[in-house]
């Protein structure tokens, strides 16, 4: 993480006003589809379930984000993602949320006799 004012020649207030400021919470989100599910993965030490916030909108975007705005995630699900069927879990500070796809039904296919 780049500081340019913590090498001033002079005390610099700038850097902890812009961490006060703009606050972040640095995490990677994992995302990998299961023949049932899309499911997230973030680590997010410090954290409890009473500190994240998940949000599905009526255009597919699922927000993951902490309620005092230090991170906020975007994903726009696939047309496949079932919104009204979305669990999450957090345990130990690490967050997993599954949202359920439509799975494609085989087609219904048999044997045709043949006659004559």
């Amino acid at each position: 993480l780049w500081e340019p004012f913590t090498h001033l020649p002079f005390p610099s207030h700038f850097h902890d006003f812009f961490g006060e400021v703009f606050p972040s919470l640095e995490t990677q989100i994992n995302w990998r589809e299961t023949p049932t599910a899309h499911v997230f993965k973030a680590v997010l030490p410090g954290l409890t379930r009473d500190d994240v916030i998940i949000f599905v909108d009526d255009d597919n975007m699922l927000q993951i984000s902490t309620e005092d705005g230090k991170f906020m995630s975007k994903f726009k699900l696939p047309g496949n993602a079932k919104v009204d069927q979305v669990t999450a879990t957090m345990v130990n500070g690490v967050l997993r949320v599954t949202v359920a796809k439509e799975v494609p039904q085989r087609p219904n296919s048999r044997v045709v006799e043949i006659s004559g």
